[in-house]
């Protein structure tokens, strides 16, 4: 947990909190920080539980920028957060395998 919540604190500081809350979605910001913290934040669902709920239609629709005021969360989507952490740190991973740099 420590080192998903030192993620967010480290993007917030390299690229600004500004940038970080307007231009990041909510699912980049919450994917990368369980893929770095090799599942902190989304340790109560399972990859095959996360899958099974994606292709039941229970997913979140990855937005492209952040928002200042709204940010999107998982409730937005229906979801209980660490399902949402956990499909979103499945698509950064799958982003990431997709195109590394």
């Amino acid at each position: 947990m420590l080192t998903h919540e030192l993620s967010h604190l480290q993007l917030s500081q390299t690229i600004g909190p500004w940038h970080y809350q307007t231009r990041l979605p909510s699912w980049f910001k919450e994917g990368l920080a369980v893929h770095v913290s090799g599942g902190g934040g989304a340790e109560n669902v399972s990859e095959q539980t996360a899958v099974e709920a994606i292709r039941g239609g229970r997913t979140f629709r990855p937005e492209g920028a952040g928002h200042l005021l709204f940010m999107r969360t998982a409730s937005d989507y229906g979801l209980k957060p660490h399902m949402f952490y956990r499909q979103a740190e499945l698509f950064v991973r799958w982003l990431h395998h997709d195109n590394p740099e």
